[in-house]
């Protein structure tokens, strides 16, 4: 086999067991599937190999044969037959097809749904809609959103989706928002993009428009709790007085992590001058429950840092250091940002000017998965490096040049809880900052 070809059985092994490979623990799982599955035996320093824990020797043909089995073809040829059909240019042409119709028929729906298996699916479908969206076409959007099976892909390609739709969504006007009303109908909408492209910097603009406009429509104690949140913390964002105590609000059950971490990081808020420690212990005992703690304190670190409680930060950091850093899922690198960007604030705090300005180049915010909390995650990007140049080099024209982009920004997103006294005098509130040149 061809290594893209290997790759690619790599990819179809992994979502036939339900996980990724990444412990020898897995590799003992697979075994294990396999042998229960299949009833045939891999060695397991052959299933090392194979997955690169030891080093790499062609493999033989018989076991290949029982890893092509395993993902439920006949044989290695099947496999082979099946992925090089996948791969066809066939697939883009009759894309292509459908984006220069300017319509979708019942045909390329069942189409699409024959071809849900392919590697490039979820590109397939970003494309169309990609295309749909930029031309208005709310009626075929709609048609596509509408038949669920299309999204019975992997949450990590589904996030993709909602990004690229979400990059188009950005470059509507105000008067064209009312054209997106039939979708807030479709539950399979909401999920699927809603509550997967939370875009912080629309949040007075497309975005807030549609979590308005959805309110009723909303069927589920999740949506309803992901909306009122949402909206009460972009009231909060943009200097609004007036935003709701939500303590006693339903939470659903299961609930996702970065649903009950917003949730708890928002009642930091909320509750900030009377009843904050109630709320802070609830989080450090609620998250010796939560799997994923990346995704859990995802919601939970921009609201430190606005409350200047880099104290907690550090808790948090000192505590779960690898959890913060572990990556499950390809959007997972934005929670990863809001990390870096809460240690730098740490290190700053200690004095530790190295590490902190480390901390900031490590971000990138030229990847995709800095998406809808790009312009957000600046602020505090600005704010910290704000304060690094003030107490390392004093540089006025550095200073004076990343007021400008931070005034920008501001303007943009409208969120004025950002004034600039805010950035330059953040730590002169924090106790025992110690920051002086």
């Amino acid at each position: 086999m061809e290594a893209d070809t290997i790759h690619l059985l790599k990819i179809n092994i992994e979502r036939k067991l339900g996980r990724p490979i990444r412990k020898p623990k897995d590799l003992k799982y697979l075994k294990d599937q396999i042998f229960e599955i299949n009833n045939e035996e891999i060695g397991f320093n052959t299933l090392r190999r194979f997955f690169g824990f030891l080093h790499t020797t062609a493999l033989h043909n018989k076991t290949l044969e029982v890893l092509c089995k395993f993902v439920g073809f006949e044989n290695k040829i099947a496999f082979i037959k099946q992925i090089e059909a996948k791969n066809s240019w066939d697939s883009w042409k009759r894309i292509n097809q459908i984006e220069l119709a300017g319509s979708i028929s019942a045909a390329d729906i069942i189409w699409l749904q024959k071809i849900i298996s392919y590697d490039d699916y979820y590109i397939y479908l970003s494309s169309i809609l990609k295309e749909f969206v930029a031309s208005k076409n709310i009626d075929a959007v709609y048609t596509i959103y509408k038949t669920t099976p299309l999204f019975e892909i992997p949450r990590f390609q589904i996030v993709k989706v909602a990004n690229i739709v979400g990059s188009r969504l950005r470059e509507y006007s105000s008067s064209e928002f009312e054209l997106l009303r039939p979708l807030l109908s479709l539950e399979n909408f909401r999920k699927n993009f809603m509550y997967l492209h939370v875009d912080y910097q629309e949040l007075n603009g497309y975005y807030g428009w549609l979590l308005e406009a959805s309110t009723s429509k909303l069927i589920y104690t999740d949506e309803k709790l992901f909306t009122k949140l949402i909206q009460n913390y972009s009231l909060f964002l943009n200097h609004k007085k007036y935003i709701q105590d939500l303590s006693k609000e339903k939470i659903p059950r299961p609930c996702h992590p970065i649903l009950y971490g917003r949730f708890l990081g928002y009642q930091l808020l909320f509750f900030r001058e009377k009843g904050f420690e109630i709320y802070l212990q609830r989080i450090f005992q609620e998250v010796k429950n939560q799997n994923l703690k990346i995704d859990f304190f995802h919601e939970i670190f921009p609201i430190l840092i606005i409350l200047k409680r880099i104290d907690i930060i550090h808790q948090i950091v000192d505590l779960y250091y690898e959890d913060l850093y572990e990556k499950h899922n390809w959007d997972h690198v934005n929670a990863m940002n809001v990390y870096l960007v809460g240690q730098s604030f740490v290190f700053l705090r200690e004095k530790n000017f190295k590490s902190s300005k480390k901390c900031l180049e490590f971000i990138n915010y030229n990847t995709i998965a800095a998406g809808s909390n790009e312009l957000f995650l600046k602020l505090f990007h600005l704010i910290s490096n704000y304060n690094y140049t003030l107490y390392t080099t004093g540089d006025r024209d550095i200073l004076d040049s990343i007021k400008s982009d931070y005034c920008r920004i501001v303007k943009q997103t409208k969120f004025y809880f950002f004034t600039v006294a805010f950035m330059e005098d953040y730590f002169k509130e924090i106790a025992q900052p110690n920051l002086e040149k």
